[in-house]
């Protein structure tokens, strides 16, 4: 990923306001309609709209799902739906984009050339998969007239890495940034000022903009489909836009097709789903904003003063400790529940209370509900906020483990927040799926497995080692999808990685992942290391793991190459991670001559039923080679003199850590 666009989308210039209805703020949306209904910026929106043009305008259950006092809709149909089903106030929106189009006098530039492409893109929840070299070899064809050929990227699809062949085949790659930045209207329709045509491969906001602007828009190439994760605002698995939004065939046959110029049913299509004619006027917005703030500013008053009432009643009527821990509980499981904004209020309201509590309540109960605090603060990105609670968490509780932690190593404490724990634990095994980790998309491809990585290298901190040297070598025997390398550059950015992977779908998701976070000085083999190169048959094992194997009764058997890991021994090796199946103590036999240039060396352990144990080789091998070593369980068959309950045929793991003496 090219460094402008990397911190285009992780900059964000002008935080959009934190208030309580997103879709009124991301896009720029919040900036453009204060502006629009002469609203101070200070102030919360207390409304909710959609983020753009709708293509389905009958359906409008999201919305429903939000408490708002008052519902905008960019599309007059979309009103009268809501009109049959809720009696809450609803108006059109007067689109904030063309707004501000509008009041800064945004026109094309005169010297506009070329064609703008903009791929359809992917949400947090939802893949878009397109044949993407079809894609731009279509759109190179396309005659001079419309050449060069640029394209726009969503925040999404950047962190994915799927402008990487945009940018290979010769195409320059833009982006509007960050969805939470004010500034993302300024550079969107900077963008678009340039181009004298725009393009999509499914009807889009940028269509609307395009249009209202004046620069002819056209639908080309191959149509998407989407795979949809978890997201249930539309259908799951797989499905074609097209198709299954209802307004979204009529916009597409009207703009499907190269076209130089604007057609009128594309002006009236335009003006109906932006609201040009039918969105109310900027008096009647302003009305709207300070009637409402004014309502809920009241009731916030009110609510507060309810919430004193009931806090000094509960204070005459039980026990001080009992009332604490009760609000200390409520807002812990509101945090846990995802409830951010609730859990924010009672944790503060405990840290109001410090002044009547006793020293062991304000170290039981304060330095947690700072701590917690702080973890709020990191889900919504505000890292100096964190930092300081965290400091005050240590304040009243200097013992509190999780907050030395923290400030000892910031960036690997809260590596999922708890919503997406919950996500990724309900998702059926061995479905693939993507998730924000660390600033950057990581796909996998088993929930369960997943989780279980995150503890035992995030969490658990197993691979953790010291070093002097700024620039260490460490060894991946079993990189899987690549979660030990970020935890390895996280720790060491200019480590030299040697990493192994040879199941080829993990690898393709390494590769995927690796891309996403561009890291550098890596060396990756889709290979097994084993005691000589060559080939050797692997179980896939469901696809998210895999073992060489030594007794035939396995159905899903593949051919691998094999690499002979004692030949990468030869230098001096900071740390040696072996996390392989099937075949770990014949490899470290063979590396027994070479042993002496590891200094870390970290062993997974697995004992299967059918195997001849191996762990007293592997103890002696490390002994030998001068390593003092620890054991860890990690399973174990509960009752091994009786009935024996395997996992998976493994009847005993562990970890093994050898470390010089």
């Amino acid at each position: 990923m090219s460094n402008s666009l990397f911190e285009t989308i992780q900059q964000i210039k002008e935080p959009c306001f934190n208030g309580p209805y997103w879709t009124a703020e991301i896009y720029g949306f919040g900036k453009w309609i204060r502006d629009y209904g002469f609203f101070p910026r200070l102030l919360p929106l207390y409304i909710m709209t959609d983020h753009g043009p709708r293509f389905r305008n009958d359906d409008i259950q999201f919305e429903l799902n939000f408490s708002a006092p008052v519902q905008f809709f960019h599309c007059q149909l979309s009103v009268e739906a809501w009109k049959k089903v809720s009696k809450k106030p609803c108006y059109v929106l007067f689109s904030p984009f063309v707004h501000y189009r509008q009041s800064r006098n945004i026109k094309q530039n005169q010297d506009a050339k070329g064609t703008l492409a903009y791929p359809a893109h992917s949400t947090l929840q939802i893949n878009e998969e397109t044949d993407t070299e079809k894609y731009i070899e279509e759109l190179l064809k396309l005659p001079e007239e419309f050449q060069p050929i640029h394209a726009q990227f969503h925040y999404y699809d950047i962190l994915r890495g799927r402008h990487y062949l945009w940018e290979k085949a010769g195409i320059k790659v833009h982006t509007a940034g960050h969805p939470d930045d004010y500034c993302f209207t300024e550079r969107f329709y900077d963008i678009l000022r340039r181009f004298k045509f725009t393009t999509s491969n499914l009807p889009m906001s940028c269509l609307y903009y395009s249009i209202e602007m004046g620069i002819p828009h056209f639908i080309y190439g191959p149509s998407p489909k989407y795979y949809n994760y978890g997201d249930d605002t539309v259908k799951l698995g797989e499905y074609d836009p097209v198709t299954y939004f209802s307004g979204i065939k009529q916009v597409y046959e009207s703009f499907n097709g190269i076209r130089k110029d604007i057609s009128q049913e594309q002006k009236k299509l335009v003006e109906l789903g932006l609201g040009l004619k039918t969105g109310i006027s900027r008096i009647h917005m302003a009305l709207i904003l300070y009637r409402i703030w004014i309502i809920e500013t009241i009731n916030k008053i009110f609510n507060s003063f309810k919430i004193f009432l009931d806090l000094a009643r509960s204070r005459l009527n039980e026990p001080k400790e009992m009332a604490i821990a009760r609000q200390y509980q409520k807002a812990s499981r509101e945090r846990q529940l995802g409830n951010l904004k609730s859990a924010e209020i009672l944790f503060t309201s405990l840290l109001q209370k410090a002044s009547l509590l006793s020293p062991e309540l304000k170290s039981k109960y304060l330095g947690g509900a700072c701590f917690h605090l702080g973890l709020i603060k990191l889900q919504n990105g505000q890292k100096e906020k964190a930092t300081s609670y965290f400091k005050r968490a240590l304040e009243f509780n200097p013992d509190h483990k999780k907050a030395k932690e923290y400030l000892a190593d910031p960036d690997m404490i809260f590596p999922l927040s708890d919503p997406e724990r919950l996500r990724i634990a309900s998702l059926p095994r061995y479905q693939k799926d993507t998730v924000l980790f660390h600033n950057h998309f990581l796909t996998f491809l088993d929930g369960p497995s997943l989780l279980s990585g995150i503890k035992k290298i995030f969490e658990e901190k197993n691979y953790e080692f010291f070093t002097t040297n700024p620039t260490p070598v460490i060894i991946d025997a079993g990189a899987n999808i690549g979660l030990s390398i970020i935890y390895f550059k996280k720790k060491f950015p200019n480590a030299r990685i040697i990493a192994f992977e040879p199941n080829p779908d993990i690898y393709k998701v390494l590769s995927q992942n690796m891309k996403s976070f561009e890291f550098t000085n890596i060396e990756y083999h889709q290979k097994a290391v084993w005691k000589e190169n060559g080939i050797s048959q692997f179980d896939t094992e469901g696809g998210v793991s895999g073992r060489l194997i030594k007794y035939n009764d396995k159905k899903q058997l593949i051919n691998v190459s094999t690499i002979r890991l004692a030949d990468f021994l030869k230098e001096k090796i900071d740390f040696l991670k072996i996390d392989i199946e099937g075949a770990r103590t014949e490899v470290i036999q063979d590396c027994y001559d070479n042993l002496h240039n590891v200094s870390y060396l970290f062993v997974e352990y697995h004992s299967y039923h059918k195997e001849k144990q191996s762990l007293h080789e592997i103890l002696t091998l490390l002994h030998k080679a001068g390593f003092r070593y620890h054991v860890k369980e990690l399973f174990t068959v509960p009752y091994p003199f009786l009935k024996r309950s395997l996992q998976d045929e493994m009847e005993l793991q562990l970890n093994i850590f050898g470390l010089r003496k």
